[in-house]
């Protein structure tokens, strides 16, 4: 296989692993918008006609694409674990923050919350008050109080490493084993939080959909 081959094969497994990426995502903005209908959301011929035909007639259609560092961040803080207790929780307060936000900005979305709205709500509101009442605020469903209290000792430890506030006792590594082994489970419960609100429960349906024969 010739350099030009290989690099136009790289090229077409790029373009394919960005459209499987992005396609449950638009597939789910079509039936948010009534696009797409819940008894067509099981019909794949029907999902992608009238995904290209939403494409073909919007000459001005946009996708924001939005970069998301969570993974990469969540790489970094499990490889400080170890050797950097404070910089690793640090790490996954702000994988955390996030997360919350993405969450958050989806519910204003499938409130028909406007942008600017969003932003104020995102910026003004704290981790507490993201993790409880604008939750609910939002119609969501409350977060386990366990995770509530891990997403609460997980921001409270990062502020006291950032701002140099003085703690007379190290934690000791039980302690922070046990932390660590709380936030996981945590991230792994906002997660699939994540993907509910995003998909309002439909992104099973529309996976199977898109992956069908």
């Amino acid at each position: 296989m010739s350099k030009a081959e290989k690099e136009n094969l790289d090229l077409d497994k790029f373009k394919k692993e960005i459209a499987d990426q992005l396609l449950p995502f638009i597939v789910n903005d079509l039936y948010k918008n009534g696009e797409i209908n819940e008894n067509e959301l099981n019909d794949k011929k029907t999902v992608y006609e009238k995904t290209l035909k939403h494409f073909v007639n919007n000459n001005d259609f946009e996708i924001e694409t939005l970069i998301d560092h969570r993974n990469s961040i969540l790489k970094t803080a499990k490889e400080y674990e170890k050797s950097n207790f404070d910089l690793s929780n640090t790490l996954y307060a702000t994988f955390i923050e996030h997360t919350l936000n993405y969450i958050i900005q989806s519910a204003c979305y499938n409130s028909e919350i406007d942008r600017k709205t969003t932003t104020e709500i995102i910026r003004n509101v704290n981790i507490g008050g993201k993790s409880t009442w604008l939750i609910k605020l939002l119609g969501l469903r409350p977060i386990n109080k366990k995770h509530i209290k891990t997403i609460l000792k997980t921001s409270e430890l990062r502020n006291a490493y950032i701002h140099y506030k003085w703690k007379p006792d190290k934690p000791k590594e039980k302690d922070e084993n046990e932390h660590l082994k709380n936030v996981k489970e945590m991230i792994k419960y906002l997660r699939t939080y994540e993907t509910k609100v995003e998909f309002e429960g439909k992104k099973n349906i529309i996976n199977k959909t898109i992956n069908s024969k």
